[in-house]
């Protein structure tokens, strides 16, 4: 995994936010061109998700709108401390990527 990614990776996992790494058959999410995992993904679909990420924007108190698509203030902080971008993926996921 590249370097930055790697520990945006572990902060994110360390404050509880629903991560994962691989698709259910371990194969990684994406590689580049050496085979290193270039991102991991944000679940959407969680328990708890609403607290993370939110594409619906349906929880009353998260997020800046309801209705418009969300992603924590505290995922964000982390990805551009580490240089990483958070981009959705679709309704349930959202993509963690070197910038």
């Amino acid at each position: 995994m590249v370097k930055n990614l790697k520990f945006a990776l572990n902060a994110m996992k360390k404050i509880g936010a629903p991560i994962f790494e691989t698709y259910s058959n371990g194969e990684p999410l994406n590689v580049d061109e050496k085979g290193r995992a270039c991102s991991f993904a944000i679940s959407g679909e969680e328990v708890d998700s609403y607290e993370w990420i939110n594409y619906y924007g349906e929880f009353e108190g998260y997020g800046d709108c309801d209705g418009c698509p969300w992603v924590n203030e505290k995922l964000e902080a982390i990805a551009d401390k580490y240089g990483c971008i958070i981009e959705w993926y679709d309704a349930g996921s959202a993509r963690v990527y070197a910038w």
